[in-house]
């Protein structure tokens, strides 16, 4: 899915005339990671503004390697695409392999923090 474009994310003040914007290149991120024949990563953070389920996707071979231990996504539930919500995310991110998956609520948003085993303090 490699394909320059623009963010799609409304800013939250009214565009100016003389508003500057980045094109950025999209790639799947599993595909990436071959390419640049790099390492699993130990942690992988995801803030994406609704395109949570986009690229959970588009890392399933990174994500479900034991070597990432530990994923944190952050969802906006107001901005995910019709039809997709948390709990598909949710479910996605078990699928994957990760046993522990911590959700917090911050005030529009939901944390997900996954764990590929639990951590001490769960067991205690």
């Amino acid at each position: 899915m490699d394909r320059a474009a623009a963010s799609l994310i409304p800013s939250e003040k009214p565009q100016q005339p003389n508003d500057q914007y980045e094109q950025v290149e999209i790639v799947n991120g599993d595909k990436f990671r071959e390419v640049h024949d790099l390492r699993f990563p130990r942690v992988v953070k995801i803030d994406v503004e609704g395109f949570e389920y986009a690229v959970l996707r588009g890392l399933r071979a990174t994500l479900s390697n034991p070597t990432t231990e530990l994923m944190i996504c952050e969802i906006h539930p107001h901005l995910l695409p019709k039809g997709t919500t948390p709990e598909i995310i949710k479910e996605f991110v078990q699928s994957l392999g990760f046993k522990e998956i911590t959700e917090l609520q911050r005030h529009d948003e939901i944390e997900i923090i996954a764990r590929r085993r639990a951590s001490a303090d769960a067991s205690a």
